[in-house]
Formats: C-alpha cells, sequence, structure tokens
C-alpha cells in the first residue's frame, strides 16, 4: 500500500493523549432516552456541528449551548478492522442527550479509526463492512441517536479515492433504507494531501464535516485551534485545496469547523 503523510488532526491528537488519562464519569444518568423532539437544523439550511470528546463529560453539561449548535457528535466510537464497536467512556451520556433532543440538537455518533492498515480492511472486506454497517444500525437505534459521523483518518492514499467513497455510498444507502431520516457524514480533510477524489465523496454520503480547525500559524488571521464562522468567507479559498464548485452548499459544512467542545 502507499501511503502519502497527512497532518494529524486534533481529534487525533486528543484522543492519544487522554487515552491514557484516568476517567471517572460521578454521575447519574436517567433510564429513559428522549428521542428528538423537532429538528432545530431543518429551519435556516446551516448546521452548526461540534465534537464533543469523552474527557470532556459529563463536565459539558455546565456548558453546552444547545441554542448554537444544530449538532452534537459523540466522540469517541471506536471501530476495529472487523467492524466492532466500542462505545466511549462513561456511555450512554443520558443527559446530555436527552437535553439535546428537547433542543432540537442531533446527537451523532463518531465512528473512529486512526490506523491506515484496519481502516484498509474494514472498507475493502464485505465481511467487515456489514457487520460494522448492522453495528451502526443497532447503536443509532438502542441510544435514539440520530446518524453516523466517519472519522477514520490516515488513509493509505489508494483508499481515498474510490475505495472511500464505494464505502460511504453503501454506508449511505444501508442506513438511508434501514433507518429513513438518519444522517450519514463524513470528516473530510482540509487540503488534498494526495488521493482524494473530491468530486465523488460529496455524493456518497449526506454532508461532509472539513477539519479546519487545526489551521494555526502565520497563515490565518482569524481562525485559532477552533475556526471561526467567518472562516468560509475569508480562509476557504485560501487554504483548502478542495475545488468547491463540485461540492453543493447542502454536501459540504465548513460552518462545522466551529466547535471542537
Amino acid at each position: 500500500m502507499i501511503y502519502a503523510q497527512e497532518h494529524r488532526s486534533i481529534h487525533q491528537s486528543d484522543l492519544e493523549f487522554y487515552k491514557n488519562q484516568p476517567y471517572e464519569k460521578g454521575i447519574t444518568e436517567p433510564v429513559e432516552i428522549i428521542p428528538l423532539q423537532f429538528d432545530k437544523s431543518s429551519g435556516n439550511g446551516k448546521l452548526v456541528f461540534g465534537f464533543l470528546p469523552y474527557w470532556e463529560y459529563p463536565g459539558a453539561l455546565t456548558w453546552l449551548r444547545y441554542d448554537i449548535v444544530t449538532h452534537i457528535a459523540a466522540f469517541d466510537f471506536q471501530i476495529d478492522s472487523l467492524g466492532n464497536v466500542t462505545n466511549p467512556s462513561g456511555w450512554p451520556w443520558t443527559n446530555m442527550i436527552n437535553s439535546a433532543h428537547q433542543n432540537g440538537v442531533k446527537v451523532i455518533m463518531t465512528a473512529v479509526n486512526f490506523d491506515a492498515s484496519q481502516i484498509h480492511w474494514l472498507i475493502t472486506n464485505t465481511t467487515a463492512k456489514q457487520n460494522f454497517f448492522a453495528k451502526v444500525k443497532a447503536t443509532i437505534n438502542q441510544y435514539s441517536l440520530d446518524g453516523v459521523n466517519i472519522d477514520f483518518e490516515g488513509f493509505n492514499t489508494a483508499d481515498r479515492g474510490s475505495v472511500i467513497n464505494g464505502f460511504m455510498t453503501e454506508l449511505t444507502n444501508y442506513i438511508h433504507t434501514e433507518l429513513p431520516g438518519k444522517e450519514v457524514s463524513f470528516a473530510g480533510p482540509a487540503v488534498n494531501w494526495s488521493g482524494w477524489d473530491l468530486q465523488g465523496l460529496p455524493t456518497s454520503c449526506d454532508y461532509i464535516f472539513i477539519m479546519g480547525y487545526d489551521f494555526l500559524g502565520f497563515m490565518e488571521y482569524h481562525n485559532r485551534s477552533i475556526s471561526a464562522f467567518n472562516w468560509w468567507r475569508l480562509q476557504y479559498y485560501k487554504y483548502s485545496k478542495y475545488a468547491i464548485f463540485w461540492l453543493s452548499p447542502r454536501k459540504v459544512d465548513p460552518w462545522c469547523s466551529l466547535l471542537w467542545l
């Protein structure tokens, strides 16, 4: 397999740091999970997509702004090469799920793998794929979640084009058939480090979250480790190598790069 260097995202860097830190939940969760009461994201066509990592829970309950976000992506559901799913520490986060759903905020499972060889097997092996699809469906059903975000990073170059696009198409078709109304999204790179088919990628799922928050240094003026709302207008053309005329407004979400909660 050919592998090309990609910069590690803040997702990967933080996960590697916190995975060896002790975790203690320390709260009681309700037994019943409340489904989404209304869809706030359908109102103005804009999505504000915040990733909530497990090490910020349950502390985040004191400062989460449900009036600002439209989606909260629970991070991280670890995925192995066979398609098995391991829940985040302290899961289920029922207090957060219920508060979000009562405020019209969707809760998304973030499926995570940062190992190139494991990703390759998962997205190319039929048995592993079908197992993963079924496990995603079961997780969404069990916890009344509203979709899945695929946060696979560190791909082999050969897997970044038609291979991942085909996988995402299969997953999207499966979820839309089995769970109508649920969303499938992809955490896409802010720079095409080589190999990505960026014309095909947005057609393979409901929308793409662009990991643009980690632009930091001389090349930016407004965004730091998290990007400001005006990143779309001021930064996207300058630093992303996406050909954005390929991507419709509903398929790509630079707005999503606002929050790493």
